[in-house]
């Protein structure tokens, strides 16, 4: 069974948590969600930055609202249900 990995953001305006990215690599998840711990706790990240991952996004939220979201993990998932 094939694995990935979410990166999931939630909206501080409305709760909604959502899919931004992923990625089918374990290490780029893990260095990904390392590298935003790290900058989030003012230290420098470990690898060059090559996605698009941030701590932050904004959010269209379902009533026309825009919210500011928080980066809150990365999940593994099966590709097959």
């Amino acid at each position: 069974m094939a694995k990935s990995y979410q990166v999931l953001y939630k909206c501080r305006l409305c709760g909604q948590v959502f899919v931004n990215c992923g990625t089918v690599s374990k290490k780029v998840a893990e260095q990904s969600t390392l590298n935003e711990v790290l900058r989030a706790s003012g230290m420098s990240p470990m690898w060059k930055k090559n996605d698009t991952l941030t701590m932050y996004e904004m959010h269209y939220c379902a009533d026309g609202s825009y919210g500011v979201s928080d980066f809150i993990g990365s999940r593994k998932v099966d590709e097959d249900g």
